[in-house]
C-alpha cells in the first residue's frame, strides 16, 4: 500500500519549499512533487489517479504554510 505519514508529507513539502520556495503555482508544484515520487520506493508506480490525490493533498498543505 502506498501511504505517507503526516511527517513524510511534511518532509516532502519541506523539500519542495527548500528547492523552489513557497510561491510555486500548482502546475510547477505538481511537476516537482511527481519528480520526488519517482525517488520514493513504490511511489514510482502510483496510478495517475492516486498520485493526483496525493499531489492535491500536499498542495493544500503547501499553500497553507506561512510565506517566508
Amino acid at each position: 500500500m502506498h501511504t505517507l505519514t503526516v511527517e513524510q508529507q511534511d518532509e516532502l513539502i519541506s523539500i519542495i519549499d527548500g528547492e523552489f520556495g513557497s510561491q510555486l503555482e500548482f502546475t510547477d508544484f505538481a511537476d516537482a512533487m511527481l519528480g520526488l515520487f519517482e525517488n520514493i520506493a513504490g511511489f514510482e508506480t502510483l496510478t495517475k489517479a492516486r498520485s493526483s490525490r496525493y499531489v492535491k493533498l500536499l498542495w493544500r498543505k503547501y499553500r497553507g504554510q506561512k510565506a517566508h
